[in-house]
Order: structure tokens, then C-alpha cells, then sequence
């Protein structure tokens, strides 16, 4: 009885063992089973954009092995068509760039059009692309931060922005008409480059304007009365003669209203006079480097300098050009900002 009770327990044992293999096998085997050929449906007609023609331009690709639909997709196949004269692109063609590529034909599987005709797109350069391309341009020539700046467009772009080519073959330049810093009405060179072939040239006019942090008044300000935190507050307005303006409280600390000033009112040079008692703060100092603005018209020139002595606002001192090294006199509008005399 014990025989026959042993032989059981190891059939059974047996017969669990072989059945965990077989399925263990048959696992194997379903992971290793191929996934079917990659299908390249082709179509009838496609316009691209690109320098050459791709297998993922003219087909649909589906099924298959994800590597394999991804290889395939990137096979070239002919050169670009130009606007006047499209591409045709066949079955043999494809079938052949395949094999070229030692792809077995097991693989993959090419159905749909016989044929398929290729034409080439045309790109609109978005024009707040153009836009943003001058102002960019604009900031490298300009002393002051971005946020300091206000940039408006003068007069409409006047020529199409159509260009034969992809978008990742294009490229913007733009550069100030002018060698010197522009401020007020300014004209942009642009340029399109098409693979660094120039395909579009024309002009663009901005209206460049600084904005400064300037002194405003809080309520009415009685003739006579001293300018304090009491009765004035800062905001960012465009600015056109900086020494005309006040851009902190202690250049107002010796200054006193001329005459009244209604609330919301810009603090400008002609609304106060000093107070000879109470002189204003030193706001440059000795070998402090300062910009120096030079307006010629319609255009403000800036440049990098060094001051020679101490000067508070108003203040005509000496200051040395940084590139030159030759000095020049100015007047004291701001901290580290001096006009000089054309």
C-alpha cells in the first residue's frame, strides 16, 4: 500500500512539473512571436516643408515593431520639390530604399497609391516673430534692461512674408539702421536667410521710448510746500528728457513747488525750485562709473564714462569717455547719468 501511495504522490508531482514547463514554453514563445510587418500605406498626394523627401512625408506607417516603423519613416528618398516643379515618388522607389537599408521584407509591407506627389509648402514668417526679432536686436544696443523699455510698431509690414522653405530652414536678422543707441523713431534692418541664403530684405520702424521710474503727485501740492513722501509716490512713465524728471526722493529732498500742482501730475523741473537752504544730495561720485546720453535731435546716443568729481543734480561736472578717454562736461540728471552739451 505504501508502494502504491509513493508512485502516486510522484505521478502527480510529475505531471505538475511537465505542465509548469510546457507553459512556461509556451510563454516563450508568444514573447518571442513576431508582431507583424511595419505597413507603409502610401498617399496620393503631400506637401512638405523639408530639404529632402522622407518615407514618413509620403506614407502612413502603422503595426510592426515601433525601431522599425521609426527607421523606416526616416529613409530619404529624393530631393525637395520646388514650387514649380513637384516630385513623384513610387512604390519601387520606396520598395527599393527599403531593401537598400537591409530591412528584410519580412518586416514590412507597402500598400495604398502607386504613386504618390510630392509638393513643396510655402512659409509665412509669423510677423510677431519678425517683430520680436528687431526688439531683441534693439536691447543689445541699449544700456537699459528690457523692462525699461517700450517698444511700439510705427508703420505695418509693407512686403509678404512668404518664403519657399521649411520653418527650420529660416532664419531672422535684424540690425539698427543707425551705428549709435536708438531712442524715438527707429529703423530696423531685416533680413530673411533661407539655409543662409538671404531670400527677404526690408525695413522696419519702431517707436523706441525709455520708461523710468518718475516722481508723481499723491493730491494737490500748495505753492511753496517742500515735495516729500507725503505728497508724491513713483510710477514707470515713458520719459523723453531725463533731466527734466525725478526718479527718487532724494533728489526732491532740497526742492519745493513753484506753483500748485494738481494730484496725478508728473514732477517735471519747471513745477519746483530749490530750496537754498537745504542742498541736494551728492548723487555721483568721484571715478563712479556713470553713462553719459548725448541727444543729437530725434536721437539719443549713450556711451560708458567715468566722473572726475563728486556732482549733485543740476550739477555740471567733468566725466571721462570710457572708449575715447577724453574728458567732456555734462550735467548731473540722475544717479549715475550725466547729459552732456552737443
Amino acid at each position: 500500500m505504501r508502494v502504491r501511495r509513493y508512485q502516486s504522490v510522484w505521478l502527480t508531482a510529475g505531471w505538475l512539473a511537465l505542465a509548469l514547463a510546457v507553459t512556461h514554453t509556451v510563454n516563450r514563445c508568444a514573447a518571442r512571436a513576431p508582431e507583424g510587418p511595419v505597413i507603409i500605406s502610401l498617399r496620393e498626394r503631400v506637401v512638405i516643408g523639408g530639404r529632402v523627401v522622407n518615407v514618413g512625408d509620403v506614407a502612413e506607417l502603422r503595426g510592426g515593431k515601433a525601431q522599425v516603423r521609426a527607421l523606416v519613416a526616416k529613409l530619404d528618398l529624393a530631393d525637395a520639390p520646388t514650387a514649380k516643379e513637384p516630385r513623384t515618388v513610387t512604390r519601387q522607389q520606396i520598395l527599393f530604399r527599403v531593401r537598400l537599408a537591409n530591412i528584410p521584407e519580412s518586416l514590412f509591407r507597402i500598400e495604398g497609391a502607386a504613386c504618390v506627389q510630392v509638393f513643396f509648402g510655402r512659409f509665412r514668417v509669423p510677423e510677431a516673430e519678425v517683430i520680436a526679432a528687431a526688439c531683441q536686436a534693439l536691447f543689445k544696443r541699449l544700456p537699459w534692461s528690457e523692462d525699461e523699455i517700450d517698444i511700439q510698431l510705427l508703420q505695418p509690414i509693407a512686403v509678404p512674408l512668404d518664403v519657399e522653405a521649411a520653418r527650420e530652414d529660416i532664419t531672422i536678422q535684424a540690425v539698427p539702421h543707425a551705428a549709435n543707441t536708438p531712442l524715438g523713431r527707429v529703423q530696423m534692418d531685416l533680413a530673411i536667410y533661407v539655409r543662409g541664403d538671404r531670400r527677404l530684405s526690408f525695413p522696419l520702424y519702431l517707436d523706441v521710448k525709455l520708461c523710468q521710474k518718475v516722481a508723481i503727485s499723491t493730491h494737490k501740492i500748495e505753492p511753496g510746500e517742500p515735495l516729500t513722501a507725503a505728497n508724491i509716490s513713483f510710477d514707470r512713465r515713458p520719459v523723453e528728457n531725463l533731466r527734466d524728471y525725478y526718479s527718487s526722493l532724494e533728489m526732491l529732498t532740497n526742492k519745493r513747488a513753484r506753483q500748485a500742482i494738481l494730484p496725478g501730475s508728473v514732477i517735471v523741473a519747471s513745477l519746483l525750485e530749490v530750496d537754498e537752504n537745504k542742498p541736494g544730495p551728492i548723487l555721483i561720485k568721484q571715478q563712479e562709473a556713470v553713462k553719459m546720453i548725448v541727444r543729437l535731435g530725434p536721437v539719443t546716443v549713450v556711451a560708458a564714462g567715468e566722473a572726475l568729481q563728486d556732482g549733485r543734480l543740476g550739477e555740471r561736472i567733468r566725466v571721462r569717455n570710457v572708449d575715447s578717454k577724453k574728458p567732456v562736461v555734462g550735467r548731473v540728471v540722475d544717479k549715475s547719468l550725466v547729459e552732456i552739451d552737443p
